[in-house]
C-alpha cells in the first residue's frame, strides 16, 4: 500500500513539474507558452497538493469522514473541465479537422507511450530489486496519468481552444490505460494466486 501511494504521488508530482518543461521545449520554442506555464502549473496544481499535505494533520480526519465531499469535488471538476474543453473545441470547429487517420494515429501513439511507461515501471522495479508485490504496485500506480491531473494541466498551459485539442489525446490515453491495466491486473492476480 505504501509503495503504491508513493509511486502514484511521485509520478504525479514529477508529471506536474516535467510536463510544462516538455511543452516549452517540444511545442513552443518561440516562448508563447513560456516559463509562465510552468509557474501556473506549480501554483494552480502543485501548491494545493502541498498545502493539503501540510494541513492534513489538522483537517485530515474531518475530510476522510466526509469522503463523499472530496469524491464529488474531484469528479465534478473533471466533468467541468472535459465539458468546457469539448464545448470550446466544438465552438472553434476543431472536430471538422479530425479524420479517421488522425484518430488511428492517436491510438497508436498512445499505445506506444503506454507500453513504454508500463515497461519502464515493470523492468525498472526489477532493476532496483523490488519484490513482485511491490513491482505490481509500481506498475499499477507509478505509470498512470489521470484525467484529474492531465485536463487541468492542459487548461492551465494552453488557451481554451488549444486545451480542447489537447484534451482529446489525454482522454484517449486515459481510457486506453484503464482497459490495458484492467487486463494486466487480471493476469497479475492469476499469477499471484
Amino acid at each position: 500500500m505504501a509503495g503504491a501511494i508513493c509511486a502514484a504521488t511521485v509520478s504525479n508530482v514529477l508529471g506536474m513539474a516535467l510536463t510544462p518543461v516538455l511543452v516549452l521545449v517540444l511545442m513552443d520554442r518561440s516562448g508563447a507558452v513560456g516559463l509562465g506555464g510552468l509557474r501556473d502549473v506549480l501554483l494552480q496544481l502543485l501548491a494545493p497538493f502541498v498545502v493539503g499535505q501540510l494541513l492534513q494533520p489538522w483537517v485530515g480526519s474531518w475530510i476522510r469522514a466526509r469522503r463523499w465531499l472530496t469524491v464529488s469535488v474531484d469528479r465534478g471538476t473533471i466533468l467541468v473541465v472535459v465539458l468546457g474543453a469539448v464545448a470550446a473545441a466544438t465552438a472553434a470547429g476543431v472536430w471538422d479537422t479530425v479524420s479517421l487517420t488522425m484518430i488511428l494515429a492517436l491510438l497508436l501513439i498512445s499505445a506506444v507511450l503506454l507500453a513504454a511507461m508500463l515497461a519502464a515501471t515493470w523492468w525498472g522495479g526489477r532493476a532496483v530489486g523490488l519484490d513482485l508485490p511491490d513491482r505490481i504496485a509500481l506498475l499499477m500506480c507509478g505509470s498512470k496519468k489521470s484525467l484529474a491531473t492531465g485536463l487541468p494541466m492542459a487548461a492551465v498551459l494552453f488557451p481554451v481552444t488549444t486545451a480542447a485539442v489537447v484534451a482529446v489525446p489525454v482522454i484517449v490515453f486515459h481510457q486506453l490505460q484503464l482497459v490495458v491495466c484492467a487486463a494486466l491486473a487480471r493476469q497479475l492476480a492469476l499469477r499471484e494466486a
